[in-house]
């Protein structure tokens, strides 16, 4: 599975976590000492945000709904594909076998092949469970990966909610009080940039998920190449013993099936 089904952060999950912080900061940079540059605006601009910030969440989910969408329909188009291959190897194999079987004229050489059937039937299967097993276990990873990364961007996005509201909650007090309005707006934009801060370390604290999938997709290969390998050594000492019953004549090398 390549980079376009993993699950790292995209540029526009950032773009809709980010467009959270865009309202409110507008209101902390309103010019200081207007009524309407601070505490003049909070009820006007309130609703906004969370009207906004709703749309963003909801954008999010469709987000999540596609992707989760894309990576099930990639795997049935891989697993039909690998299913439609095996099928035509095996009708490959099938064959090389007859035309092996029709080259056995004493029991020794049918014995032979008889059995050199069974073991690359065997070593086949082997494979296949041992390939199937590596996607599997990769594609588990994978999943608990997504879902660790969900749980972690969602955390992120309700602790800037709070810390936003918090700030909101306190400049409205703090203006209720007739604290002077230079001193609302500085200390408003602080307490956001502190949440928008904290937003931004916990996103890149979810991105290293990337890790996490190198690391799968590293074992998946490692696997699969080490299947290969063991089905090759197999094949290549059934073929040996075969050759040995047919005075090295015969061509015994059987299709190669994952």
């Amino acid at each position: 599975m390549k980079m376009n089904s993993k699950i790292a952060i995209t540029v526009s999950t950032v773009l809709i976590i980010g467009s959270l912080l865009i309202p409110i900061g507008a209101v902390a940079q309103s010019p200081t000492g207007q009524a309407r540059g601070v505490c003049g605006r909070f009820n006007e601009v309130s609703g906004k945000v969370n009207d906004r910030f709703a749309d963003r969440l909801a954008k999010l989910e469709t987000k999540r709904t596609n992707r989760l969408a894309e990576i099930a329909k990639r795997r049935a188009d891989r697993d039909a594909k690998l299913a439609s291959n095996r099928a035509k190897w095996d009708a490959e194999r099938a064959e090389h076998f007859k035309k092996l079987e029709s080259k056995a004229n004493t029991d020794n050489q049918k014995a032979a092949v008889s059995t050199f059937e069974a073991t690359v039937n065997a070593a086949v299967a082997t494979r296949r469970t041992a390939v199937d097993k590596a996607i599997a276990d990769y594609r588990a990873g994978v999943d608990s990966a997504i879902a660790s990364r969900k749980t972690q961007i969602d955390a992120a996005i309700s602790t800037f909610k709070s810390s936003q509201q918090a700030a909101i909650s306190k400049a409205q007090s703090d203006c209720a009080s007739g604290v002077d309005g230079k001193t609302v707006r500085e200390a408003l934009t602080s307490s956001l940039k502190a949440a928008r801060d904290k937003l931004k370390s916990d996103v890149a604290a979810a991105e290293k998920v990337k890790d996490q999938i190198a690391a799968l997709e590293q074992t998946r290969r490692t696997a699969i190449q080490q299947a290969i390998s063991d089905f090759k050594t197999t094949v290549q000492t059934a073929t040996v013993a075969l050759k040995a019953a047919f005075g090295k004549t015969a061509t015994t090398s059987p299709a190669a099936t994952p």
